[in-house]
């Protein structure tokens, strides 16, 4: 067990970690690597900060823990650790996690450049895309395991692939959330629109999607690219009205969680629309 509350620097070397009891946790303040890396070996630890923008940080063997925030901003993050592991937030253009365990990344940015590639193993992983406005391309591939993705803001090419396993994507009034999310090949993969009331035409483009939650009360409005890249999903969650406007929509395979009374509203946008309801009381209108 490692115990203090300040400062710990590296001005030239490097900072390694490495408590072998896992059932004490060792609490740390700010670890600060200027010109090296930061590797955590085994234990488990609760750290405030960790700072190591030149050679990155390593969390392996078993370690586990809270490792607050971490600024990583021209050097990486890597996860091998068959450990549970949380951030506040990350900082860094490369994160790859190979490792079993859960992995919760917390806000997920970067301040030195445009771009950010993730990559976890088979745990349950989450983690939180925020470019706070910053217009960062995300390239995400989360593997198997129940994932969950918040997209707060990410740019148009942003590419997110959830891989196997049952997964999220939450996306709220809030978002500002662009690009493309397949769901992978799970069998309840979940867009959660938690915001009722909420026009998410705009939120990017979603596919292999099982089950869309709504909040409940007013209009949630869809795209016709997001129902015709995937229209087999299962309505739950609070009743809505589901309002989607095109030339051809079909919404025909789209089933409701017993109990739930949301329906469509299907409007035309042109003169020779096909427009096809679900089995519950659409609203079809061809705007002719």
């Amino acid at each position: 067990e490692i115990d203090g509350t300040g400062t710990v620097t590296a001005t030239l070397g490097s900072i390694t970690l490495n408590s072998t009891n896992d059932s004490l946790t060792s609490t740390l303040g700010t670890l600060t690597a200027e010109n090296d890396s930061i590797s955590v070996v085994n234990g488990t630890y609760a750290v405030t900060a960790i700072n190591t923008n030149a050679g990155g940080l390593t969390i392996a063997g078993d370690s586990s823990g809270a490792f607050g925030t971490v600024g990583a901003e021209n050097s990486g993050v890597y996860l091998t650790t068959s450990g549970n592991v949380s951030f506040t937030s990350i900082d860094s253009d490369v994160i790859v996690g190979s490792g079993t365990g859960d992995y919760a990344l917390g806000t997920v940015t970067s301040s030195a450049q445009t771009s950010v590639q993730i990559t976890t193993g088979s745990g349950d992983d989450s983690m939180d895309l925020d470019d706070a406005g910053a217009g960062v391309k995300y390239t995400v591939s989360t593997g198997d395991g129940a994932d969950t993705i918040t997209a707060t803001e990410t740019a148009a090419n942003t590419v997110v692939n959830t891989g196997g396993g049952n997964d999220t994507l939450v996306l709220d009034s809030t978002s500002t959330a662009l690009g493309t999310f397949a769901m992978g090949d799970g069998t309840a993969d979940t867009v959660d629109l938690s915001s009722a009331d909420t026009d998410y035409s705009g939120y990017g483009v979603w596919t292999g999607v099982e089950i869309i939650t709504l909040a409940g009360g007013g209009t949630v409005t869809l795209s016709e690219a997001q129902i015709d890249n995937d229209a087999t999903f299962e309505v739950r969650g609070g009743n809505s009205t589901i309002s989607v406007t095109g030339n051809t929509i079909d919404v025909s395979e789209v089933t409701f969680l017993a109990g739930n009374t949301s329906f469509f509203s299907l409007v035309g946008a042109g003169t020779a629309d096909t427009l096809t309801g679900s089995d519950a009381s659409d609203d079809l209108d061809g705007n002719a």
